[in-house]
Parts: C-alpha cells; structure tokens; sequence
C-alpha cells in the first residue's frame, strides 16, 4: 500500500513535503482498501485506495485540476453495477483493528524519524556544525548523515535518543546566549572546558552531560 502510494506521488509529480503529507493522511484513511484486500477482492482495492489518495492529495494541493477529473471518472466506477459491498463480521471488525494498530505504530516511526531529521538540522544551523561535526558527535560512520537527511537510511533507535538529549541541549544553551552569539561562543577556548572549546566537546558527544551542564552551572555561579 504504501509503495503504491509513493509512486502515484511520484506520478504526479508532488514534492518531498507534500508527498509525506499526502502518504500519512492515505494510510490513515485507508482502512476500506485494506477490507477490500483482505477480502480478495482487488480491483475494488485499488479503487477504494485511488480515493483516498485523491481526496487526501485534494486537500494538500486542492487548485489541482488533474486530480478533479481523476476523481470524476473514479466516482463513475465506484458506483457502476459490478461495485460490491462489504459485509460487516466479527473477523472484519478484528482486520480493521489490527489494520488501524499498524498504521498508528508506522505514523508514529514516520513521526521519530522526521523528529531526529529536524533535530539534525537544529544543530547544524543553531551551532553552525558541519556534518563531519554531526558524525562526532554521534559516534557515527562518515556519510551516514546525508542519508539520514534524505530518508534513504532509517535513523536507529539509539541515535535518536542521542539527538534527542542533543537537541535538548541545544534549547538550553539558547536560553543562555543569543542564537547569532551561541556559535562564536562554542569556538572560543576556556578554562571550563580544560583548554579546549565548547564545539571540541559537542564533537566528541559530550553536548549534554557537560557543555550545557557547565554553562548552567557556570552561569548560575555568576548569578
């Protein structure tokens, strides 16, 4: 299903955003197309998924004049004399639960893995890190980063917990210092960080449990 719906994306020609926008709303509206499968009964499958899809695209894009014919010419088959109703059972009824449980858990990994994406490109724009810095600090291979950001490779459980705590850090180091400062400041050499800069350490993963705990606690002193 959600092949199938990745590439009537592609088909007419949506972008990243809208795509991923349009794929959630058709998996949650989905649940006929997934009775008409489990049923057997295929072409009514796709037509109930094609529904859903336009009336899901409609609301992203609705001035797409494409996607109104589309649905015209569907309507005229869905209700054409050979169109099958389902009947509803206690095994249908289970069907859609578990349906309904599967796409609920698969939002929900779509939703972490858009978070941990977003937290990546939090530090690289609030610290001014590179990627090599991102690999650092998160103790990963080299290139991993770019495939993360362009959905090619799932972000593993344990890497988003870490950026995660990272970007946690991140919102307390700008409750201290301006966002345009917070990059300078990271750059500069201090006693607090034993000679090193703030930046040296968030390379080496240490953003959490010490850059930000040390400026709390240095500023809080001062206080």
């Amino acid at each position: 299903m959600i092949l199938a719906i990745v590439h009537l994306n592609r088909r007419i020609g949506f972008e990243a955003a809208a795509s991923a926008w349009v794929r959630d709303l058709v998996l949650a509206s989905a649940s006929q197309a997934a009775v008409f499968w489990w049923q057997g009964w295929s072409d009514q499958a796709r037509t109930s998924l094609l529904h859903s899809w336009i009336d899901q695209s409609l609301a992203v894009e609705p001035a797409r004049r494409d996607l109104h014919e589309f649905r015209d010419r569907l309507i005229n088959e869905q209700f054409s004399p050979a169109a099958r109703k389902l009947q509803s059972s206690a095994s249908g009824r289970e069907f859609l639960l578990v349906f309904s449980l599967a796409v609920a858990e698969k939002l929900r990994a779509e939703e972490s893995q858009s978070q941990a994406r977003q937290a990546i490109r939090r530090l690289i724009s609030g610290l001014e890190l590179s990627r090599e810095d991102i690999v650092g600090l998160l103790g990963v291979p080299a290139g991993i980063v770019e495939q993360w950001e362009a959905s090619e490779t799932p972000v593993p459980t344990e890497t988003r917990a870490t950026l995660a705590r990272a970007n946690n850090a991140l919102s307390r180091l700008l409750a201290i210092f301006r966002p345009e400062r917070l990059p300078q400041v990271i750059r500069q050499k201090a006693d607090l960080f034993q000679g090193d800069s703030a930046r040296d350490w968030i390379r080496q993963g240490r953003i959490q449990e010490e850059v930000a705990d040390l400026y709390e606690a240095a500023f809080a002193y001062q206080g």
